[in-house]
């Protein structure tokens, strides 16, 4: 009698277990699917996580002063990378260099100038840090320089492919770095050159080639393919993401597609695609990806920019109800909850460290400045 009581608790609890494992999934409202052996997670505007959290951000750091030591001014800063020793590389764009502090935010030295010659750059705007410990600077005319981290010039390459544009991240890859293409709407060559990013070699030489490009949208003057952003996490997962589609590669150590996210979102349509109007005006709402970053939780966050319903890209302008929210996901690739920083674009992440704090860099009508986070939710 005794032994029946203690096995129809034991089912019980079987039971109850397993009740509480489906109401639990059945909190996600998306779908899950598998093509090719690729993962999709097609998410929907609702989020996973029922009680909504605040997202906290605690400065603990800022770099950048108006007026002052000429070491600690930034003309304009557009990324950052750490590195072992968690010293701070800030590329400045507007003084053509790379600038480095300690954790504490102590001046060290400054890495390049203005120029083309060795040792040289014009508006370097990526950085990263290679598996040589070699610092890779990205810069105007498709240049790579290559310093040690103590800021000795090793060498540099200029790309003499047209597809290999400014505007996009370094990750490094082995001895070699990867990088992907920019594409302007209707570019002939997208249909030519069928491939999203790219593998080079130290002298710029392109070793291998991956990833298929994605249809965008279709208009009256032709198909548009979209050009993506790049991210390497710490477990050697490399993400994809596609600024104007709201879509998330993922792709493994070995370079092989293994999951897609996307997310329903109507601000992410066609039209806001389309109306390029010779890529000169946005009329319409426009809203875009920025490079996410993978916390130390493994949860993926997204920063998105709503440039509000009128933003004339032509002269710059921006809507008073522009602002940046950051979407969270799982690393089941579940969308869990959006939450709104600020009231304006002002801040965006741009960079997490191995530690988990979080970079940002100020928005356009601030005192150009670097602030280091730690972050949290409550």
């Amino acid at each position: 009698m005794r032994h029946r009581l203690i096995i129809n608790i034991f089912l019980a609890l079987i039971i109850f277990a397993s009740q509480v494992n489906f109401s639990f999934a059945q909190k996600w409202k998306g779908k899950k699917k598998i093509k090719n052996g690729v993962i999709f997670m097609l998410n929907t505007e609702k989020g996973l996580w029922r009680n909504k959290k605040n997202i906290k951000m605690e400065s603990v750091l800022t770099i950048g002063i108006e007026d002052g030591d000429e070491d600690y001014i930034l003309a304009k800063p557009k990324s950052i990378v750490s590195d072992k020793n968690n010293n701070i590389y800030i590329c400045d764009y507007g003084d053509h260099c790379v600038k480095v502090y300690d954790t504490n935010g102590k001046f060290l030295r400054r890495i390049g100038n203005k120029g083309e010659g060795p040792m040289e750059f014009i508006d370097p705007k990526y950085i990263a840090i290679n598996n040589q410990n070699q610092l890779c600077v990205l810069s105007r005319r498709r240049k790579m320089n290559y310093f040690t981290l103590e800021g000795e010039f090793i060498d540099s390459f200029t790309s003499t492919n047209d597809f290999i544009y400014r505007n996009f991240t370094p990750v490094p890859w082995n001895d070699n770095i990867l990088i992907t293409r920019e594409l302007f709407p209707y570019e002939p060559m997208a249909k030519e050159n069928k491939y999203t990013f790219f593998e080079l070699n130290p002298k710029g030489n392109i070793v291998n080639r991956y990833g298929a490009l994605v249809h965008a949208a279709t208009s009256n003057q032709g198909d548009i393919y979209m050009d993506a952003l790049i991210t390497l996490n710490n477990n050697d997962k490399l993400f994809l993401l596609y600024q104007h589609k709201y879509r998330i590669d993922i792709y493994d150590k070995d370079i092989k597609h293994k999951m897609t996210i996307t997310r329903q979102f109507d601000l992410f349509s066609e039209n806001q695609i389309i109306d390029y109007k010779g890529w000169e005006l946005f009329e319409t709402r426009t809203v875009m990806m920025y490079p996410l970053a993978v916390l130390p939780n493994n949860k993926i966050i997204v920063p998105i920019l709503d440039r509000g319903k009128k933003y004339i890209e032509k002269f710059r302008k921006r809507d008073p109800s522009a602002k940046i929210f950051y979407d969270l996901y799982d690393q089941e690739g579940r969308f869990l909850q959006s939450f709104y920083w600020k009231e304006n674009w002002e801040e965006i992440i741009v960079y997490i460290d191995m530690n988990g704090f979080v970079y940002t860099i100020s928005g356009p009508d601030e005192i150009p400045r670097v602030r280091k986070y730690k972050i949290f939710f409550e």
